[in-house]
């Protein structure tokens, strides 16, 4: 089984909220910041882009779906 960069990114994603809840996204900006000082910044855009799954799946985030009452 082959897993690539964008299936780890969700994986990790939600493994982060699970463990760390609303700070999983805080958590993730700042290791993005680590690396990003540090000169890694591919490593940097891996985390931020893991930053924004977490705010993508976050179920308190997700906004309900429009309804179109008939006329």
């Amino acid at each position: 089984m082959h897993i690539d960069l964008n299936e780890a990114i969700r994986i990790h994603a939600r493994m982060g909220r699970a463990r760390y809840g609303r700070g999983a996204k805080k958590r993730a900006l700042k290791t993005a910041e680590r690396l990003r000082q540090a000169g890694d910044q591919t490593g940097a855009a891996v985390w931020e882009r893991l930053a924004a799954e977490i705010d993508r799946t976050d179920p308190k985030l997700a906004k309900p779906p429009k309804t179109i009452l008939p006329s």
